[in-house]
């Protein structure tokens, strides 16, 4: 045969949880000829192992063949991937004077073929020097593992290739950190100097927020070790960091007992901000009644009493006051979820009544101040009214029944003949105890 393709790969195939099979395109003569690389949701790459985690058909054919995923359909999120796994032996023997067989060095030479496919594809996937770079190669020769520890791979300024030491191609300024008013700040957060003058708004404030968006942000660096407060008695390794005097410092240089600024064995982070225009100490204990001013900390807050807020008046004491200086509740004002008892007469724009189906037999006010029910039986009703309660009953009775109301002082004498049909109207109330009762009249 011949070799009419350079390709040594297919893919990557993504799964779909349905399929199962995914051909390849290129020539092996043996199922371990291919390797099957598999990925999965969490960007996991995993080398699959054949006939455990797939099968392979096509073994010999020039056009590939197919592969088979024995867990089944690969799932959504998941990707295989295929590469020519040829192996670089040569097994053929040729006598001397044997026959000449074609297809035996045919096949010979189609592995050869094979082989400087998958060492060329390989080399695509390296870190090369381009042809037209007229340099030597040995500008890519590494130093020995104890030269190289602990160090990056650059580039000097003739393009040859060194190491050089971790923290020097390393630089943060102030300003690659955090930017308050143009100065960096890392401050103490545990005393915070202020002006009581301008506490709203004082450089103070500012460093407090700027020390902890700074230590945030510092520990968020690759590399970085925050050790917190520089310490004589700790040994510092290289890239960790600390705060000392306001200011944060990397360390470039393991040692121990060396204290910052010194630039032989720290690199300047961040540096301490400005102090702010006021003098003295806010301290937490205190809640605030060391400041200065509360009358001018109040208004620089914008809450000053009687521009921004209203606050009480120790002068409103009395009675004369309500309703002048202030709006307020005695025990002489209304509430409308409570009971009210009026010591005069009152003059109110509307009243609603509640209507009520009056399903029972106890004519209860809660529940209206007008009710209706429909016979169906002779019925007796009961009441829970109270003194000066009273309710409006409409009562429909197209059978004639009978109604009687417990313990009721009818007006005329007795109850009334319920109308055969419309409705009969009945006033309903309780007058110191007596219930009465009163046949209004019928309507329609």
């Amino acid at each position: 045969m011949t070799v009419a393709t350079t390709n040594i790969t297919d893919g990557p195939f993504a799964g779909n949880s349905v399929t199962v099979d995914f051909d390849y395109t290129f020539r092996i003569e043996d199922e371990d000829q291919i390797i099957v690389y598999e990925t999965n949701d969490n960007d996991v790459v995993t080398t699959l192992v054949l006939n455990t985690d797939y099968t392979v058909s096509g073994v010999g054919i020039d056009g590939g063949g197919t592969i088979t995923r024995v867990a089944g359909a690969l799932p959504t999120d998941y990707s295989w991937y295929f590469r020519a796994n040829y192996d670089q032996t040569q097994n053929t023997s040729f006598s001397s004077q044997g026959s000449f067989l074609p297809e035996i060095h045919e096949a010979a030479f189609d592995k050869l073929a094979f082989v400087t496919q998958q060492l060329l594809d390989l080399n695509e996937r390296t870190f090369r020097i381009a042809q037209s770079d007229p340099g030597s190669a040995s500008i890519l020769e590494i130093p020995s593992a104890a030269l190289r520890a602990d160090k990056v791979v650059a580039f000097d300024s003739s393009g040859d290739l060194e190491v050089i030491p971790f923290d020097t191609n390393v630089t943060l300024t102030a300003a690659d950190v955090v930017t308050t008013n143009g100065d960096v700040v890392i401050t103490n957060a545990d005393v915070i100097a202020t002006n009581a003058d301008a506490a709203s708004a004082s450089a103070d404030a500012a460093a407090a927020a700027a020390d902890a968006a700074a230590a945030a942000v510092s520990a968020s660096i690759a590399g970085v070790e925050w050790q917190g407060p520089w310490s004589g008695a700790t040994a510092y390794a290289v890239n960790d960091a600390v705060q000392d005097d306001g200011s944060s410092y990397m360390c470039i240089m393991a040692h121990t007992n060396q204290q910052p600024p010194n630039a032989t064995y720290w690199e300047l982070l961040a540096s301490k901000g400005a102090a702010g225009a006021g003098t003295g100490d806010l301290v937490a204990a205190n809640n605030l009644s060391d400041l200065a001013s509360a009358a001018t900390a109040r208004t620089n807050l914008g809450v000053q009493i009687g521009a921004d807020v209203q606050a009480y008046d120790a002068t409103i004491v009395v009675d004369a006051d309500i309703g002048v200086s202030v709006q307020a509740h005695d025990a002489d004002t209304a509430k409308k979820d409570q009971a009210n008892t009026w010591t005069l007469q009152q003059t109110f724009k509307e009243t609603a009544e509640t209507v009520y189906s009056l399903t029972g037999t106890v004519i209860d006010p809660a529940n209206g101040g007008i009710q209706y029910k429909t016979l169906s039986a002779n019925t007796t009703l009961t009441n829970s009214l109270d003194s000066g309660q009273s309710v409006v009953l409409r009562i429909a009775d197209g059978t004639l029944y009978t109604l009687t109301i417990t313990g009721a002082v009818w007006v005329g004498g007795s109850a009334p003949s319920l109308p055969a049909t419309g409705y009969a109207i009945i006033v309903v109330w309780n007058d110191s105890g007596v219930i009465y009762a009163m046949h209004a009249g019928d309507v329609a």
